[in-house]
């Protein structure tokens, strides 16, 4: 971006947002919405974009796509060299995919994979990747592809229809972005929402709209102090407690809280004074490398959550984490802007051989067994798909344990880990009836009850293995209970994963449950199963076939007492 007619404590909301996301990905239950500092630098890029091209709106749109390039590109390749070389060489498993991924986020593109690939960027699991958080660079490079058209556009509105006229087409367009993500946005799958260019260019938009509003000069009206102080706390609160998979987040939400933020860049463009917090040297220092400390931040906290954190705790992870990010990128930006392009170009040369090297890291033994893992499921699912469909007499007394330990009238509702020890429990409990299904949550379990029910094989107890793929509001998990009925006994499983972010979180909601309604009972999946990490592939959280009997016995074992 142009750093011509710099705007005091615009460095300082940098250094906000970068810290919120920083925060959101590192201790995402402590920070819950500190995803919204991706909205900031959105509205504060749509912001200094059109403030950057009328200043100098001669120059032609080869000039403004190569300043992009060279402003992107060399801290962009500088990342991807890095995060191949490390987990190629320390953690192979976590780039299985990064040749893909990474052509994605080269081209600009990496917003569409996620969505194509269904990658949810709140309920990341075993396709999880040190490269998630680049979606960001593909909305951006879009925006920016687009962007000469936009301001063409706005230019010929303005001299047509004045200046009302480009902000009546502005608050149009956002108005469409903003209907668009509701239209496409599906609960259980928010990706489309989340990652879309058209869903998410209102962002951008309400920066343009600050940008456009801000050339017009004239006197500009500030909010009362009470007002600015309730702003304030509102996106406050929001940062801390609003979770990305809200409902009302995706039907509007996004937009009110976008459109506030967009007010709070316009008090601060616009006060006559610095504000003293935003104009502080450390916020500005790190606003001015946020988009380096951005694209690094991430694959490090990704990798010393593996080899800090659980041995130290986050005390330790947040201060490697800020040193390594903080270090490495003040690095990287002392560089001037030729031996930048330069580096970028040998950089260039050096990811296309490891990309090409990915081929020999695929051939590696943890590759090989995800791709067993995907075969077992796929095989497994097809098996359960093709179950016999005669209908099982539903019993509507509460049954007993005793006699549902020995297989009779159980019905499992699970996810992928279900679905691959499915032969197991099936050999252990003879009769059972199991639905389960890769990457299935919570929510979804109200469609299978309905269905279970409707075809009279949801039996007198029932098991529920949910909770690895995203953690779930007691609510929700109040009304599946609801849903199954106070006649049936109901046995919840815990879930575990090496690196499960949300496992306490949602083992927490599981008891609360089951202490709250007298016919929940716990398998406790999760204490048989820590300390044994070689019962599973190295996700963590899908067992080998040769311990799948091992989560058979336990729940056999959990279904033959009452553990109230």
């Amino acid at each position: 971006m142009s750093h011509s007619r710099r705007i005091a404590g615009l460095d300082g909301l940098r250094g906000l947002a970068i810290i919120l996301i920083f925060f959101y990905h590192l201790t995402p239950k402590l920070v819950r919405g500190g995803f919204f500092g991706v909205d900031l630098f959105f509205i504060l890029s749509g912001f200094l974009l059109y403030r950057s091209s009328s200043a100098h709106p001669e120059r032609a749109a080869r000039t403004f796509y190569r300043r992009r390039l060279q402003r992107l590109y060399p801290p962009l390749l500088a990342t991807l060299f890095l995060v191949a070389l490390v987990f190629c060489t320390w953690q192979p498993v976590q780039v299985q995919h990064i040749f893909s991924e990474g052509v994605s986020v080269i081209f600009g593109y990496n917003n569409w994979y996620q969505i194509f690939t269904n990658h949810s960027y709140f309920a990341r699991l075993t396709a999880q990747s040190p490269l998630t958080h680049l979606w960001f660079i593909g909305v951006i490079a879009q925006f920016y592809l687009f962007w000469p058209l936009l301001f063409r556009g706005l230019t010929a509105c303005s001299r047509r229809w004045g200046v009302r006229g480009a902000k009546g087409l502005l608050i149009g367009l956002i108005l469409l972005s903003a209907a668009l993500m509701a239209l496409f946005y599906q609960p259980t799958t928010p990706s489309r929402s989340y990652y879309g260019t058209d869903t998410r260019c209102f962002s951008f938009l309400i920066g343009t709209y600050l940008g456009l509003a801000s050339e017009q000069g004239g006197p500009v009206r500030h909010l009362p102090r009470p007002a600015l102080a309730l702003l304030e706390g509102i996106l406050l609160i929001a940062c801390l407690t609003i979770d990305g998979q809200a409902h009302f987040l995706y039907r509007g939400g996004f937009l009110v809280i976008d459109l506030l933020i967009g007010l709070a860049v316009w008090e601060v463009s616009h006060l006559p004074a610095p504000v003293k917090v935003l104009d502080h040297p450390a916020l500005v220092a790190l606003g001015q490398v946020s988009y380096e400390l951005y694209l690094v931040h991430y694959p490090l906290i990704f990798l010393i959550s593996f080899h800090v954190h659980n041995f130290l705790g986050y005390p330790a992870a947040i201060a490697a984490s800020l040193a390594v990010a903080v270090g490495l990128h003040l690095l990287g930006h002392a560089f001037s802007p030729e031996p930048a392009r330069l580096l970028s170009w040998q950089l260039t040369c050096l990811l296309v051989a490891l990309i090409a090297g990915q081929a020999m890291v695929s051939s590696s033994k943890v590759v090989i067994q995800q791709q067993q893992l995907a075969t077992a499921l796929k095989q497994n699912q097809a098996k359960l798909t093709h179950q016999t469909t005669a209908p099982a007499k539903e019993a509507t007394g509460g049954g007993s344990a005793s006699r549902a330990s020995q297989g009779q009238a159980v019905t499992m509702i699970g996810d992928s880990v279900t679905l691959g020890a499915s032969p197991a429990l099936q050999k252990a409990l003879p009769g059972i009836t199991i639905s389960a299904k890769e990457g299935r949550q919570l929510v979804q379990a109200t469609e299978i009850v309905n269905q279970l029910k409707a075809h009279h094989k949801l039996n007198s107890t029932v098991v529920i293995a949910l909770g690895t793929n995203g953690p779930f509001t007691p609510e929700a998990g109040q009304a599946l209970i609801n849903l199954i009925g106070k006649q049936r006994q109901i046995y919840w499983v815990t879930v575990y994963g090496t690196h499960l972010d949300w496992q306490n979180q949602v083992n927490h909601t599981i008891r609360q449950l089951a202490a709250k309604n007298r016919n929940v009972h716990i398998i406790d999946w999760h204490k048989a199963a820590s300390g044994h990490a070689d019962w599973f592939y190295s996700d963590g959280i899908h067992l080998q076939p040769a311990a799948q009997p091992r989560y058979a016995k336990v729940i056999k074992k959990g279904l033959a007492q009452d553990n109230k």
